[in-house]
């Protein structure tokens, strides 16, 4: 029987005109490469290039790395060689260091893009390399380069990362197509920190000018460091002593960062009268304030500024510029991102930790000064957050440590202003608690709570500390505790306000509605005080501005109704004065940023008080006021009807009032023509009295 004759082979087409993706998928091809046609369909859906056959190397063309049943074993490689690697370190190593690199076991290289030449592309990008004993013979590399066979499992290092990588795209790379490597994110962060390094230090300006800034501005840690912790730069010395280019070593960005956010707070302290022609190297002090804010601004939303104290520091700083320059909600972000930060970093736990150590007395001076600058830095950080969160009627940042608070002692604060404002601070942490509140009965035992513990922080100081003598206040030193005063009334406002409105018809709320009427008096009197005695300088920051305005507003919605629950010696002719010099002192704020603000304020309480006077009921007022919200109020000439209770539960913050009352509009609020290119952050006290028609009585 004669032999079979072998089986003829299948005939290939030595030429064909499809690309090499349609030819791997054995699918039709629409791509003509003689006509500069686009790319085919098949590769339009996978977002590739047509590549056509001939400019792609056989060897390329025919390696069988890019199929399934490849990648597979690669993956089943990797997952065996991280198994043996794991259970040798256990059985050798089992409490010891790691190896380092050098010793051959396992190393860390990058993932290059094809298995050959590994050594040469060890530095990409970090990826890790397992491989159990040695790399692998040169055969096994060899036999796999040329695609004849696929290596021994267990023997060729296995890059995690490139296990799915598609073979058309690495090929489409090399031969000069758009697809991009992966980022190389740490160049690409050192390059970017040392151009705003370069950025931070061309801010920076002579020390010659820092010298006269410094002699001519009003000394506004005065005020920091009596009511909050002070932090590294604490005084105008320590100022000139940390300027950046007399420092050896040269100091870290964010050193450079944090110096000159304290030097822009310094610049706005300057008098009105200062002739800027003395200093050399800054043009124009405003425009540098400006310039220092976005700078700094822009280095710290990056998270590697904030993963240090210096960074978190920086963050406080700047913070309370933002709020000099008028922009709260700007300081709250600041400040609640840099809370984040301070949490991980346990800087909430510096003071305790410090403590303890203290108590046990093994703790040398080094890390007793690092534990207690952590402290520091989160005490100033925490009462920032709190005052800002009452300010602006937004959560706290921590919000665990609302019900409880490690215990104060008078005696060992740095003053009794410090103590103060520690008491202060957690009763308005309180407030915030008492906000979120669902049930009516307990936001009302929690607010008696919270008025006794007031009542209790007042009797802590004497009368005569309580009373206001304008002749008193000379400087800053003396007006902070005419400043801690003010906060504190400011405190008993929030408490009381949720009750104003519900006086009149419930008589167990006229107590309340009393002591936050009251209250308003009391802060606008303290505000008159220090302004008109203090004009120079913005350290009393907007924030008091915002304080104010909103006494301001409560005292006129009550113009005339002060006789109903309020006892008649809080008269509306005394107001009246009152409110009329609160605007003279308003008008006296320094100039040190931008005059839109305080015109806006002024704006507002005329356009008010021109809407309550009118006598043909014609004028609408809408405007945004803080905890009081979105409203628009109007007055008829006929009656006067009382205010309806609040359309949401009374305790809410801020109390909506009802629309047939106050006119509440619920829609966005437009702002007026001349008004758009004022800061957004000034739309808590934007006017727009252009409206019209028949408007519901007030």
């Amino acid at each position: 029987m004669s032999e079979p004759s072998p089986r003829p082979t299948k005939r290939m087409r030595k030429g064909t005109r499809s690309c090499l993706e349609c030819r791997k998928r054995k699918v039709r091809c629409t791509f003509d490469h003689h006509h500069g046609q686009a790319p085919c369909d098949a590769c339009i859906d996978r977002q590739t290039t047509c590549q056509r056959q001939e400019h792609v190397p056989a060897a390329e063309a025919s390696d069988p790395s890019d199929s399934i049943s490849h990648r597979v074993g690669r993956l089943e490689a990797a997952v065996e060689s991280l198994s043996d690697t794991v259970a040798w370190m256990q059985t050798t190593r089992p409490s010891g260091p790691c190896e380092s690199a050098d010793s051959g076991k396992y190393s860390h290289v990058a993932n290059p893009d094809t298995r050959g030449d590994q050594e040469s592309r060890a530095i990409l990008n970090g990826e890790a390399v397992i491989t159990p004993g040695a790399f692998g013979n040169d055969h096994n590399r060899n036999a796999n380069e040329t695609g004849d066979d696929a290596p021994p499992v267990g023997t060729e290092p296995a890059y995690l990362h490139s296990l799915f990588n598609n073979h058309v795209l690495s090929t489409a790379e090399r031969a000069g197509q758009e697809h991009p490597l992966p980022p190389n994110t740490e160049s690409r962060e050192s390059i970017w920190a040392e151009k705003g390094s370069a950025d931070l230090s061309a801010q920076v300006p002579c020390l010659a000018d820092v010298r006269v800034v410094v002699a001519s501005a009003a000394d506004w840690w005065t005020i920091h460091n009596a009511v909050l912790s002070p932090l590294s730069v604490d005084s105008k010395q320590a100022l000139i002593d940390a300027h950046p280019h007399h420092l050896t070593p040269a100091p870290s960005p964010t050193k450079v960062a944090m110096w000159l956010v304290y030097f822009a707070i310094t610049l706005l302290q300057l008098p009105q009268d200062f002739d800027s022609t003395r200093l050399g190297s800054i043009k124009d002090p405003h425009g540098l304030v400006q310039r220092i804010f976005t700078h700094v601004d822009d280095f710290l939303s990056a998270d590697s500024p904030l993963q240090a104290r210096d960074g978190i520091e920086c963050a406080i700083v700047l913070a309370k510029l933002a709020s000099y320059l008028g922009r709260p909600r700007k300081a709250w972000l600041l400040t609640r991102r840099a809370v984040t930060f301070a949490q991980l970093l346990n800087l909430d736990r510096a003071r305790r930790q410090f403590r303890n150590v203290q108590a046990s007395g093994s703790i040398d001076s080094l890390a007793g000064q690092h534990l207690e600058a952590s402290a520091t830095v989160w005490e100033s950080l925490s009462g920032l957050d709190r005052f800002l969160s009452l300010l602006l009627h937004l959560p706290a940042a921590a919000p665990s440590t609302l019900s409880k608070r490690e215990q104060t002692d008078r005696r060992g604060s740095q003053n009794v202003l410090q103590h103060m404002m520690s008491e202060q601070s957690h009763i308005a942490n309180r407030i915030c608690y008492r906000d979120q509140l669902d049930s009516e009965s307990d936001a009302e035992d929690e607010t008696t709570r919270i008025i006794e513990d007031l009542s209790k922080l007042e009797q802590t100081q004497t009368d005569t500390w309580w009373k206001l003598d304008r002749s008193d206040i000379h400087d800053i030193s003396t007006a902070t505790p005419v400043l801690l005063q003010m906060a504190h009334y400011y405190i008993k406002i929030r408490a009381n306000l949720p009750y104003l409105f519900r006086a009149k018809d419930n008589a167990k709320f006229r107590t309340n509605a009393w002591a936050c009427m009251q209250a308003c008096r009391d802060v606008l009197r303290r505000y008159f005080a220090v302004r008109t005695r203090l004009a120079e300088g913005v350290f009393l920051s907007r924030a008091c501005e915002i304080q104010v305005f909103l006494a301001c507003v409560i005292l006129l919605l009550h113009r005339d109704r002060s006789s109903e629950y309020l006892p008649p010696t809080d008269s509306w002719e005394s107001d009246a004065t009152l409110l009329n010099n609160t605007k003279i002192a308003i008008g006296k704020a320094a100039a040190g940023t931008s005059d839109s603000f305080t015109e806006m304020l002024i704006s507002a309480l005329d356009q008010i008080e021109h809407c309550l006077d009118a006598v043909d009921g014609s004028r609408v007022v809408q405007l945004r006021v803080p905890l009081l919200g979105t409203i628009s109020i109007s007055r008829s000439a006929t009656n006067f009807p009382p205010l309806e209770n609040p359309t949401v539960p009374f305790w809410a913050i801020p109390p909506i009032m009802s629309s047939e009352t106050l006119g509440i509009d619920e829609g966005i609020w437009d702002w007026p023509t001349d008004l758009n290119t004022l800061d957004d952050e000034l739309s808590f006290w934007a006017v727009d009295t252009s409206l019209s028609g028949n408007p519901s009585n007030f």
